[in-house]
């Protein structure tokens, strides 16, 4: 076996540690479909931001390097089946070991994106020079990753899909957690708020009525029904004045109101209620453009300099030829063509003249 084909045996091995490895750090970002069928998305910014979600980033790019490094350095063909037999096993294996087998379908479409990264790769390789290396890099990187995201947002749709009913009931309740917070705490606090402007209302009325001149006045009559008025308003200001009158003021609300859904009266009458039934399309866009801005504002970037960083250590250590095949003499053979022609094109040819100026006397 050449030295050549133990190299790609040793970078795919590698492919596909290190695919593993992604596998394991995205399964402990606990980050299932149901995450994404949801308005509310802090919850997946969280695990992104974490420790976990920064290692598995940085992990992630690490195999799109590798297989770009593969497709460039070795023949096309030679290079596909290196890199996906390296990345195919190494995401089904940790799909199955890390409990992931639902994101099959994005895995697969990866797969393609590979394909379609390498051959256009090594098209652009041609055309730029070395100091654009990590522009070429980039490029391919972002072909896995686009076609990687196809393959996820028509998982999230398809899932979102099959419980469109399901989501379109939760959708007032995914809004109120966003918005208000939790639907419980929210009734509490708009009722501790009309509790305590009704409390603060009654204490300045019967205040105001008790602290008036001719209120006192009644105090010195002798008649009954006076005696009964201000006897009356003497306690319903001692009883108002309590310190546990809201207390006993919103029992008997909650008593009288019961189960009275504050929230969901709200939450109806908004003017995004109107998407609802459709609102697994949503949900499937916002996870797009998530993935989206993660994938090709980071990830890439990330694996175009490894990219980079690899093409310097393998050039270091394996400076040897390309792999030939068919395919490859031809492209050699025509590009020496092309050459051969372009060298005829631009050559000077010098012309003698037919008579010497000295043949002809004067």
């Amino acid at each position: 076996m050449e030295q050549k084909q133990i190299v790609g045996i040793g970078l795919a091995f590698l492919i596909f540690i290190t695919t593993i490895a992604a596998t394991y750090l995205f399964s402990t970002l606990n980050l299932d479909v149901s995450a994404f069928l949801t308005i509310n998305i802090f919850p997946i910014i969280e695990a992104m931001i974490s420790i976990n979600g920064i290692i598995f980033v940085i992990v992630v790019a690490l195999p799109i390097a590798l297989i770009l490094l593969v497709g460039e350095e070795f023949d096309y063909y030679h290079a596909l089946i290196l890199t996906e037999a390296g990345y195919l096993l190494g995401a089904i294996v940790g799909a199955l070991v890390f409990g992931l087998i639902e994101w099959i379908l994005p895995i697969m479409f990866a797969a393609l994106g590979i394909a379609w990264a390498i051959k256009w790769l090594r098209l652009k390789e041609k055309e730029l020079k070395s100091k654009f290396k990590f522009s070429a890099g980039s490029g391919a990187a972002e072909k896995i990753i686009i076609v990687s995201l196809i393959g996820f947002v028509i998982f999230v749709g398809l899932n979102g899909f099959a419980q469109k009913e399901a989501l379109g009931n939760s959708f007032a309740t995914d809004l109120m957690n966003i918005t208000v917070g939790n639907q419980d705490t929210f009734k509490d606090s708009v009722t501790d708020l009309a509790i305590g402007i009704s409390v603060k209302s009654q204490q300045a009325i019967v205040n105001s009525v008790t602290d008036f001149s001719s209120y006192k006045a009644l105090s010195g009559k002798s008649d009954t029904d006076v005696l009964t008025f201000v006897t009356q308003m003497e306690v319903l200001k001692s009883e108002i004045n309590k310190s546990n009158y809201s207390d006993t003021l919103k029992e008997s609300v909650v008593a009288e109101s019961g189960d009275l859904d504050i929230t969901s009266q709200l939450i109806e009458q908004l003017p995004l209620m109107g998407i609802r039934e459709h609102i697994w399309v949503v949900y499937a866009i916002f996870a797009l453009l998530l993935a989206h801005m993660i994938g090709t504002l980071i990830v890439k970037n990330i694996a175009s300099g490894y990219y980079v960083l690899f093409k310097v250590i393998y050039g270091k250590l394996f400076p040897i030829q390309k792999i030939e095949t068919f395919e490859s003499k031809v492209e050699k053979q025509v590009e020496e063509e092309m050459n051969t022609a372009k060298k005829k094109s631009t050559k000077k040819v010098s012309i003698k003249e037919p008579f010497d100026k000295d043949d002809f006397p004067d």
